[in-house]
């Protein structure tokens, strides 16, 4: 900005386009040229500060330095101030998210001790024998009717989970539970073998009930069936919409349609009878008595057994019937668009199969193992708790580590990154596991008598506890608090990103406001802020004075969930933040799915004055800056998702959808109930098509702010990347080109690119290279790029060469730190000056227009290598850093004339 300010063309741009880190000090010139005029604001960063100011804006920063805490010291009011800040929120972000763990803890307990405990008539078992038998074939009637080859195809996946998979679960979940309850009357009535009296169930009672079970599932599969063909509508060939041409009821009856419908449902039969053979064979091996049991009470392991497996055991079964049923309908003209469907429905089944057991032993063999440590030995267990928080700090910080990655690709992963990320899921997965177990031991000891807590194992495990009462009300209660907490707890504000925001107001936007009237406790001045429909052009400043550039700032709108496969990988969308319109360009107002082709794509804007109740500069600058969250755009990954939102590492904000999702909430400053925005974080569900979207860092899609300017069709652009890039992998630029040429085919193409990283001895070479922008759909014409980027040649003034033999990855720190000093700030700033002084071989000049400083600077870069002109000219005192590098997070900063 100093150098720009000197060569006299800063105010000459049209656009500010920010990003990350940059828009911190974008932000802060933008305001201060609203509030000052570009004329004063140029004549300060080049002559100093007036002699007559208390404080020039370019010393407020630098006092503000180490924005975050400003008080140097672990022990410093600032520093406790932060700490006792971030518990709070913690604390009562807790109150949202550990009853809804608690709940779903405590359902699970509810109905698995309910099918233990409750005393099942034979008629009460006949009822749930035939429950279990309506689910399982209501599952398969829609089953069907999703099918490729059978009915009309529309498997979208919430209808597949809600009407497939969720009753096929229940089913598997009834028939354990009968099965338990004949099995313990089995224990209790040993007269019942040859017994009249139990008419209705005598056959299933007897150990060898194999064949009924078959012929029950074999009778549910062929009704299903023949319902299923009766629905299925025949196809009108290759002109018909659905995915094949023809069906089980396409063709004529008399030319031997009708038999090959009865032979593929006598096929699907078959494979019903399989289901019922291999359903009770596990059953009865994994829950039947001993047949030398003298004891009349029904083991809790065989409870635990048959409700941990029986869910698994039946949809392992259909699996292994599918085998049948396949082999015998391999010849149909739809047979591999069929089995496509079958596989995928078996990968869902598999998923919900594993969660289920698995949860299901932690919960309870997790009790128990708490329960074992705490009679004998508090000290390991208190060990034990110590280790599954530690684990759940260490995978915090690992997984914000630029070592891993969310994605990997085998060709960039070192030994190093690989072994973080194994870390990262060890770590994460002993922090889910330890947690759910102690809470669940938590929840026994809740429920169950006092006399009872000193020898008693789990709630299963010693004897049966009539419990369900109490268990019942600690489960509203549990419902009600976290319901409570759920509509008082602001999301965005009781998170560090409130925390983060309030710090950037004071030390940027604060740096501008004259006469500012802080807090004398909390040195904190609401006056700071300024609202974005205040700023130019809405606003403009006062007369003869020159206003600042329209400022765009961009965020990342945060996709993890989104179905269209092209963007698996990015799992975002750029979003910006204007003085007029805040929203995103790639969505589509007439629709919610998000499609790649973005041909089509008519955007989605919101004004700004009245969007999250009229946006502030402060917030969307925090937002845009948000650089850890639990949802990261291609950043992302499940395990670093839960573990951020339990431990409220969340520095973005949840806003209202620009979109037609949104009509009803994009007025909001937040969500108005925080526990489902909460799960949708942890489990990585934000997809962009709910009324509220989460908004995070920009370097989440785009680093450099680059992708805007380049949609906006901007003949001159200047970047200055600051990111963390000390092996000079480009990777953010990398990433912006990909995305340009992908979705706005507009391709960019350097001239040279010959920056290299710090060598020791250092190396000289351009801070800068020249890339053309080829705009195809302006018949050819192609605009001019800057890519700046800082690096040490040894060349630079003193300031910097002193505080770079000390810090040896200068200038590409870790963007972690957010505390600099007085001679990190002065280094990076002088190297940004130096930088752009030295940009044209012409230290000094000034220039009329933007467009001929850029052929300077392209006569230059032509020009055979060379060392730059010489040490920078004399430096004010008070002086504004580089842009981009303000605070160390790692960002880019656009400026752009002539903007389409």
């Amino acid at each position: 900005m100093q150098g720009l300010a000197a060569r006299r063309i800063l105010s000459k741009f049209d656009y500010l386009s920010t990003v990350s880190g940059g828009g911190y000090t974008g932000a802060m010139l933008t305001a201060w040229v609203q509030r000052a005029g570009y004329d004063n604001v140029e004549r300060q960063l080049v002559d100093g500060p007036h002699s007559n100011a208390a404080i020039s804006p370019l010393q407020h920063l630098r006092r503000y330095s180490s924005y975050l805490s400003p008080s140097a010291g672990l022990l410093s009011t600032d520093m406790l101030a932060l700490v006792a800040l971030y518990v709070r929120n913690l604390l009562l972000n807790w109150f949202v998210l550990i009853p809804i763990l608690l709940a779903a803890i405590i359902l699970l307990k509810l109905v698995a001790l309910w099918a233990w405990t409750f005393q099942a008539s034979d008629t009460e078992i006949a009822m749930l024998g035939l429950l279990a038998v309506a689910l399982a074939g209501t599952s398969m009637v829609d089953s069907l009717q999703q099918r490729p080859g059978w009915g009309d195809e529309s498997s979208s996946r919430s209808r597949f989970l809600a009407l497939e998979l969720l009753p096929t679960l229940l089913a598997g979940l009834l028939i354990s539970v009968a099965a338990l309850k004949i099995y313990q009357q089995l224990m209790v009535d040993t007269d019942v073998k040859g017994s009249d009296q139990l008419q209705l169930l005598s056959f299933l009672k007897e150990l060898k009930w194999y064949g009924n079970v078959a012929v029950v599932a074999a009778g549910t599969y062929f009704v299903a069936a023949v319902l299923a063909l009766s629905f299925s509508p025949p196809r009108a060939g290759k002109d018909d919409d659905k995915s094949t041409s023809e069906n089980i009821r396409s063709g004529e009856l008399h030319k031997g349609v009708l038999h090959r419908g009865m032979l593929i449902v006598l096929a699907l039969t078959a494979s019903g009878a399989v289901v019922g053979l291999l359903l009770a064979r596990i059953i009865d091996l994994i829950g039947a008595p001993s047949p030398d049991a003298t004891d009349t009470a029904f083991s809790p392991v065989k409870v635990f057994m048959l409700m941990c497996l029986g869910p698994s055991v039946f949809m392992t079964a259909v699996f292994l019937a599918e085998l049948l049923y396949c082999a015998l309908t391999g010849k149909v003209s739809w047979g591999d668009a069929e089995r496509e469907w079958l596989g995928r429905a078996a990968g869902y089944h598999a998923r919900a199969a594993v969660f289920w057991s698995l949860a299901f032993a932690v919960i309870y063999l997790g009790s128990y193992g708490i329960n074992y440590l705490y009679r004998e030995s508090v000290t390991s267990l208190s060990g034990l708790i110590a280790t599954g928080g530690l684990a759940g700090v260490v995978a915090s910080l690992v997984g914000k580590s630029s070592s891993t990655m969310a994605v990997f690709k085998k060709g960039y992963a070192t030994l190093a990154s690989r072994s973080l990320n194994v870390v990262l899921a060890v770590a994460a997965t002993a922090f889910i596991i330890i947690l759910t177990s102690v809470l669940s031991a938590v929840v026994d000891w809740l429920v169950l008598p006092a006399c009872v807590l000193p020898g008693y194992n789990a709630l299963w495990f010693d004897a049966k506890y009539d419990v369900l009462g109490p268990l019942f009300m600690v489960f509203l209660w549990t419902v009600l608090v976290g319901g409570i907490a759920s509509w008082f707890v602001n999301t965005n504000r009781f998170s560090l990103h409130g925390v983060y925001r309030n710090r950037l107001i004071r030390t940027f936007l604060g740096a501008s406001k004259e006469k500012r009237k802080p807090n004398a406790f909390t040195d904190f001045y609401e006056g700071d802020n300024l609202n974005l429909s205040d700023l130019w052009p809405n606003a403009a400043p006062d007369k003869g004075r020159i206003p600042p550039q329209y400022l765009v700032q961009n965020i990342a709108m945060n996709i993890v969930a989104t179905r269209e496969l092209a963007w698996q990988e990015r799992k975002a969308m750029s979003f910006v933040v204007t003085p007029w319109w805040c929203g995103c360009g790639d969505q589509n107002r007439k629709s919610q799915v998000l499609r790649a082709d973005l041909s089509g794509a008519s955007g989605c804007y919101r004004v700004s004055k009245n969007y999250g109740k009229g946006i502030s500069v402060g917030t969307s600058m925090a937002i845009s800056g948000a650089a850890a969250s639990p949802n990261m755009g291609y950043h992302s990954s499940p395990a670093l998702s839960l573990l951020l939102t339990f431990f409220n590492v969340r520095l973005g904000a949840w806003l209202g959808n620009p979109n037609s999702a949104g009509n009803r909430t994009w007025q909001h400053a937040g969500p108005r109930i925080a526990g489902w925005p909460m799960i949708q974080e942890a489990l990585g569900l934000t997809d962009g098509t709910k009324g509220y979207v989460y908004l995070s860092d920009g370097g989440h899609f785009d680093n450099l702010g680059l992708y805007e300017m380049v949609r906006r069709r901007c003949q001159l652009i200047i970047i200055s990347d600051a990111g963390c890039d000390p092996d000079f992998g480009f990777e953010d630029l990398g990433n912006a080109c990909r995305k340009i040429s992908i979705d706005q085919d507009v391709d960019i193409e350097f001239e040279a690119l010959k920056m290299v990283s710090r060598k020791t001895p250092p190396v000289e070479g351009p801070y800068f290279a020249v890339a053309k922008i080829k705009y195809r759909d302006l018949g050819g014409k192609q605009g001019i790029l800057v890519y700046i980027k800082p690096n040490f040649q040894g060349i630079e003034p003193i300031s910097v060469r002193s505080y770079a033999l000390k810090a040896t990855v200068f200038p590409h720190e870790s963007t972690a730190d957010q505390f600099f000093g007085e001679s990190q700030f002065e280094a990076y700033r002088a190297l940004g000056r130096f930088a752009i002084d030295n940009i044209d071989g012409a230290a000094g000049v000034t220039y009329s227009d933007v467009d001929a400083f850029m052929k300077a600077i392209r006569a230059h870069a032509a020009k055979p290598a060379a060392p730059p002109a010489g040490p920078a000219p004399a430096q004010p005192q008070a002086a504004v850093p580089a842009t981009g590098a303000a605070a160390g997070l790692g960002a880019g900063t656009v400026m752009s004339p002539q903007g389409g």
